[in-house]
């Protein structure tokens, strides 16, 4: 699977790199590993890093089967974390903030940036 997940308790943080060719499946399989590890808490931010990554066959479609599943598992994954989204090129970048569009109504916050700098300063910011 081309998503390498690690989990900071004490930062309260779930880093997920992702490389290669990121399909639906993966993304998917990735939070349901993540509900079920033992150091995972319910509501901790998430930083997505998708800069090795390949999503450019991704459509719409594609991006809402995931955003179905994560209104799914709400109550697993719980309400008022955030998501970073780390896109360093304009494909991913343009991917990326559809797919923060179409989580709009979800009980989290979510954005996009050009670099895991900037993704790290959001989650960590108290806003």
């Amino acid at each position: 699977m081309p998503v390498l997940s690690h989990v900071d308790r004490e930062k309260h943080t779930i880093l997920r790199t992702a490389s290669g060719i990121l399909q639906t499946t993966d993304i998917i399989e990735t939070i349901q590993q993540t509900l079920s590890l033992p150091s995972f808490v319910t509501g901790m931010h998430a930083i997505w890093d998708i800069t090795n990554a390949d999503v450019s066959h991704l459509e719409r479609g594609d991006m809402l089967v995931v955003v179905d599943y994560i209104q799914s598992n709400t109550d697993k994954r719980g309400s008022g974390y955030k998501i970073a989204i780390a896109a360093d090129r304009d494909i991913s970048f343009g991917i990326a903030r559809m797919f923060a569009i179409l989580c709009d109504g979800l009980p989290f916050s979510i954005a996009v940036f050009r670099s895991m700098e900037l993704a790290r300063n959001w989650i960590s910011s108290e806003s």
